[in-house]
């Protein structure tokens, strides 16, 4: 055999004159470098026209990569214009915006001139025109049926300008004509009317909610309305004194040029003229129930029928016909806003025109009115210079009143803002900051206006959406290039183990080792070139659609290109991947001497090497080097990079090093499961062998597994550490994504909550409770009930610094003592609720999720008092004895409440020790010194817990300082009228319980419609913006299609992943069978048919697959679990095990077919094989 085979040789080869030698066709220079280089070429063609199937496997292990990487770096790469967007829709497409500051400037004003900013900006380069805006809440009515209403906010805006500055450019309304609006879907479902159907709504406004929103800095409307009528009476008092000159800077708005302007002036100056004009208001208050000379005495007040009557008198109103339904602000204005009604600076311009002549035509019949009523006033009139016709005189000066030129804000675009929004942390801040300092520098260091830029502080809040997107491009990248590396290194070693005997020819006919090299080299660079490009064309291709999504999304152009970094990632991976793979091949090529690689009898798996190593050579053990290599980079890591990434804030080198431990983490799982996947095999191997030739088949099968164990291990391996990879990512995802999802319900607490942000913004009790009662009793309602909250008691002005200590008062800490409704359990997620601890000497009703109701408790088991202790000292306290609460009021009336379990260690609490809640009152007030005083009362904790919904909450004591002591309604009104009792505040009308938010629980099956329609009703009664309500399921909708968008990727992304380990099945058994054709031919010969023969290699695929499924399963949830619970440190919510199934099923579904394929293509070509054929191996 081996003379016949030289004899070939012989033949085949020839040297030509020019040198040239010819083996199986292809010409092969003699010596040197560019011959061995031609040759190599040469050799690698011929050889991959005759061998298609590893060049296809190869291009197309490259081609996924590189697809799948490039796809996912370009998306990313323009991902920031969905966080462009999502910022947009919750703040508005407002680049920058600008409102008047009138603080510290005596000339400065509420409103701001826009034509007078855009004229001084105008010359900056990025600057567009400035869009003015109003806005106003106010009410909306149905013309028709009065008793449909509501609350809505009036936005006036010029179409036409912010159509040329590109504000809103979603924003499909037409622009508005005549006396028209765009309303809200939500009110005009509140209203019953319908767009674009000549349904007409009329909108009310009075001056005393537009001044509250200008001047007004918290409380209620009528509080302000008293505030303003005590200063104005005071004001007035000094004016009639002579002692006030700013009544003369009313006169400053008109032209000063105006004989009638000085003749005002002249009068107003006079004693007479003091004089009646204070008579005239005083006149003109009693018209309405008001003495001014009363209000300016202190704590004045006026009647809720004043009050009424004033907003009635002071009220404007206008009707417009509904035009379009707005359903989404489209980026028109932040979605916060809510029910919103459009209209045109031409119609306000008209509507505030209108008004103003009413008012003067109102002060004209007053003056005549007042003539005969205040002597003197008759013979006054004529020497003013007054007009007989008053209204045509302010209409004359009225007829070019623009509104734009007062706005209450003006709206700035940057030109080429894409080219600054889409960059990403400090990198969009700096940029804007200059920006804005040109505009600021333009206007005037000393120009009475504020900027602000809210898209800046919303991209803020999405900038670690952003890092988490990096981190997973990061985790993809390592482990498909990983993948893909191993996949060809796999390839490679097989064609190099194939064609020993060929090499060993080539290099007969002296083709140098390193020629050798230059082979592979090529031969995997064959597989990078056509493989890039396929993967980046397809990458191209399939970014069309996702561009097309983002366009229709955002309304913003995607350019239909790859970014540079996505095809520059293709490109290094794609040629990095054989490159590195080569190694391995090249190593095992080295190896084999001439005489080896001439051996045709020659079989890898009997392969017996023998090695004599002195121990003076050896040197450093490679695993000690290795150890002591691994120890000093995570010594490096964790006690050098993870506190500089902390210290200088690089959250992105943060979050790679979490990778890299995680991937770390997994890997190092996976390979030390491979220590129990012969086992696996076997009790696999005795699951799937059935049938009448078992007991000859499982022999078989086992005896395969043995002899291509070095084979299939590097197989085993691969996929274990891809389905550990695939169960891990999609298992923590879901659980991350169910922990954000109760951290969302623990944090807002219900379904729907209204809650005001400021103390001085305080919710309306008794309306919105009384409506609430209405909806709730109504037929087909979705509101099952509702609860309340109250500010902490330190925010009153007469307790102040709320702590709880022990009796000896040390330790202390501050804390906010609340009030929450009875029934306050039953309306939030109480499933979220963590008590830690309870008083198991009282009976608690259950709540839906069977927790002790320990908010009910509160109420109708409140604590007994204690016997007072015994008088040792009868003299009293002095001088402030009376301002402290007597020891009976003390010890009397414990107070009853729940605390956090962060207290426990800080201040020692537990629920068998009394403790006691302290404020400092103010007594006594001079100038700006206030003295205070200290008042306790005896605190008795009834549960102690770690989640509340609603609250903060948390058993880490750093959080101590945060926490809420929680009381009923009736003990917080208690401790109020206790400390009030002792306040200088004493002689002041007590408040009520300032309410700070409603809790609101909806129908499990209402849509977000109709919860949007018990928000509009509460709206009514809501007209503060520091005021928020949150809906719970839109929140919750949103959340569930970014899960739904991640779930989807990680499925395709275990696709690729799997159809690479077809791959890598494939050329595992193909090796496999090949070496072992001829054991092929001895079974056929033996009697077992192909099929039988077949099914041996399917059972050992489908061994080996599912061993590595079961261990991959529980390594990759090992580490799932690990950082779950990790997070639970922190989160202190219930562990819950958050399972894959579409996921599992799609990869067990996917390796079972893996199996099958992977096995039976190999296998095919020796079904058909004549048994004398595989005997003779040909």
């Amino acid at each position: 055999k081996m003379h016949k085979d030289y004899k070939r040789l012989e033949e085949d080869s020839s040297e030509t004159s020019s040198g040239v030698t010819h083996y199986h066709g292809a010409e092969v220079p003699r010596s040197s470098v560019v011959g061995n280089f031609i040759t190599a070429v040469k050799y690698v063609w011929a050889d991959t026209k005759k061998n298609t199937k590893s060049f296809v496997i190869g291009c197309i292990t490259v081609a996924i990569v590189v697809f799948s990487l490039s796809l996912l770096q370009n998306t990313i790469d323009q991902a920031p214009v969905i966080f462009l967007k999502l910022a947009e829709d919750n703040v508005g497409e407002y680049d920058l915006v600008i409102v008047a500051s009138p603080q510290g400037s005596e000339d400065s004003s509420y409103t701001i001139n826009t034509t007078d900013v855009e004229n001084r900006i105008l010359h900056i380069p990025t600057v567009s025109k400035v869009a003015p805006r109003w806005l106003l809440f106010g009410e909306v009515i149905n013309k028709a049926d009065p008793t449909y209403n509501g609350t809505a906010i009036l936005l006036v805006i010029d179409s036409e300008k912010e159509k040329e500055i590109g504000l809103g450019r979603e924003w499909d309304h037409p622009t508005l004509e005549g006396a028209s609006a765009h309303v809200a879907s939500s009110i005009l479902r509140m209203l019953h009317l319908q767009p674009n159907h000549q349904d007409q709504a009329n909108l009310r406004f009075d001056l005393i909610t537009m001044a509250y929103t200008f001047y007004g800095s918290g409380g209620s409307e009528k509080s302000f309305v008293t505030g303003m009528l005590s200063r104005g009476a005071s004001m007035l008092s000094a004016y009639e004194r002579g002692s006030f000159t700013k009544m003369l800077k009313l006169l400053e708005v008109l032209p000063q040029d105006d004989p009638l302007v000085e003749s005002f002036e002249n009068f107003l100056e006079s004693p007479v003229g003091r004089a009646l004009v204070v008579q005239f208001l005083e006149m003109e208050m009693q018209n309405f129930g008001i003495d001014f000379k009363a209000l300016s005495k202190p704590n004045a007040t006026i009647s809720d029928k004043t009050f009424q009557a004033m907003k009635e008198a002071f009220s404007f109103e206008f009707t417009v016909e509904v035009e379009d339904a707005i359903t989404r602000p489209r980026g028109k204005f932040p979605e916060a806003l809510g029910n919103v009604v459009v209209i045109e600076f031409e119609l306000w311009n008209m509507v505030v025109r209108e008004n103003i002549r009413k008012i003067a035509s109102s002060f004209q019949e007053v003056v005549k009115r007042q003539v005969d009523a205040i002597p003197g006033l008759g013979l006054l009139i004529p020497s003013l210079g007054l007009p007989d016709n008053i209204t045509s005189y302010v209409q004359n000066k009225t007829e070019n009143l623009k509104m734009e030129e007062s706005a209450m804000m003006g709206i700035v675009m940057k030109k080429d803002r894409l080219e600054t929004f889409l960059f990403g942390g400090t990198d969009l801040e700096v940029a804007v900051i200059d920006w804005s300092n040109q505009i600021k520098e333009a206007l005037g260091i000393d120009y009475p206006c504020t900027l602000q830029v809210p898209l800046v502080q919303a991209l803020r809040v999405l900038y670690f959406l952003r890092l988490f997107l990096d981190q997973l491009l990061l985790i993809i990248v390592i482990f498909l290039a990983s993948i893909g590396m191993y996949l060809i290194y796999s390839l490679l070693i097989s064609d190099v183990e194939s064609k020993v005997y060929e090499c060993g020819m080539l290099r007969a006919l002296g083709m140098e080792q390193y020629t050798l090299i230059e082979l592979l080299t090529i031969q995997s660079l064959l597989f990078s070139i056509p493989g890039i490009i396929i993967g980046l064309g397809l990458a191209l291709l399939v970014f069309i659609p996702v561009a097309r999504g983002f366009e229709s999304y955002t309304a913003l152009p995607v350019p239909i290109v790859l970014q540079s970094s996505a095809v520059a990632l293709g490109v290094l991976i794609g040629f990095l991947m054989p490159l590195v793979a080569l190694i391995g091949p090249v190593q095992e090529a080295m190896s084999k001497t001439l005489r080896d690689s001439l051996d045709l009898y020659h079989s890898l798996s009997s392969d017996v090497v023998v090695s004599f190593t002195k121990l003076e050579n050896l040197g450093i053990s490679p695993l000690q080097t290795n150890l002591s290599v691994l120890s000093v980079v995570i010594g490096f890591v964790i006690y050098y990079l993870v506190p500089y990434s902390f210290f200088y804030f690089l959250w992105a080198l943060f979050f790679n090093i979490f990778v890299g431990v995680i991937l770390a983490m997994v890997l190092g799982l996976s390979l030390l499961g491979m220590t129990i996947h012969p086992f696996m095999q076997r009790l696999m191997i005795n699951c799937f062998v059935w049938g009448k030739d078992r007991t000859c088949l499982k022999p078989l099968v086992l005896k395969n597994l043995q002899g291509h164990s070095r084979r299939n291990s590097k197989t085993a391996t691969l996929y274990t550490v891809c389905i550990a990879f695939i169960i891990f990512s999609g298992t923590i995802f879901n659980q991350q994504a169910t922990a954000i999802t109760a951290e969302a319900q623990i944090g807002i607490g219900a379904d729907i909550i209204v809650q005001s942000l400021i103390d001085n913004v305080v919710l309306d009790y008794e309306p919105i409770k009384k409506w609430l009662d209405e909806e709730k009793s109504r037929e087909g309602s979705v509101v099952v009930d509702y609860a309340f909250s109250t500010f902490p008691i330190k925010s009153l002005p007469f307790a102040r610094d709320g702590r709880i200590a022990t009796l000896t008062d040390s330790p202390s800490k501050k804390v906010w003592v609340m009030g929450i409704s009875e029934n306050f359990l039953n309306v939030v997620y109480d499933e979220y609720l963590g008590i830690t601890e309870y008083n198991t000497n009282i009976t608690y009703d259950q709540t839906e999720h069977g927790f002790p109701d320990i908010v009910k408790s509160l109420y109708d088991q409140r604590s007994e008092g204690f016997d007072d202790p015994p008088n040792i000292f009868s003299f009293k306290n002095g001088p402030g004895s009376s301002t402290q609460m007597t020891t009976h009021e003390t010890y009397s009336l414990p107070i009853d409440g729940i605390v956090s379990e962060a207290l426990r260690s800080t201040v020692s609490v537990s629920l068998d020790k009394k403790l006691e809640l302290v404020w400092n009152v103010p007594i006594s007030q001079w100038n700006d010194v206030t003295q205070y005083t200290r008042l306790s009362f005896l605190f008795n904790p009834r549960a102690m817990v770690n989640r509340l919904p609603g609250f903060l909450y948390s058993s880490y004591p750093q959080s101590a300082e945060l926490t809420s002591v929680l009381v009923s309604m009736d003990q917080y009104n208690e401790i109020m009228q206790r400390c009030y009792k002792f306040s200088v505040y004493k002689k002041q009308a007590i408040p009520p319980p300032p309410m700070r938010g409603v809790y609101i629980k909806c129908t499990p099956e209402s849509s977000i419609e109709e919860r949007e329609d018990v928000i509009n009703g509460i709206k009514s009664f809501v007209r503060d913006s520091r005021a928020v309500i949150t809906n719970m399921k839109s929140i919750l909708k949103s959340m569930d299609f970014a899960t739904f968008i991640l779930d989807l990727f990680f499925n395709i992304v275990a696709i690729i992943i799997v159809t690479m380990c077809f791959f890598m099945l494939i050329i595992s058994f193909t090796s496999n069978i090949t070496e072992n054709a001829w054991e092929f031919g001895v079974l056929r010969a033996l009697g077992l048919t192909a099929f039988q023969v077949v099914r041996v290699y399917i059972y050992e695929a489908l061994a080996l697959v599912f061993s590595s499924i079961i261990i991959g399963f529980v390594m990759g949830d090992l580490v799932s679990i690990t950082l779950a619970a990790e997070s639970n440190l922190f989160t202190e919510l219930p562990f819950t095990f958050q399972f894959p199934a579409l996921l599992f099923i799609t990869v067990v579904i996917l390796s079972l077919g893996v199996a099958v394929f992977g096995s039976y293509i190999p296998a095919r070509v020796l079904i058909n094989k004549r048994i004398a054929s595989a005997l003779k191996n040909v």
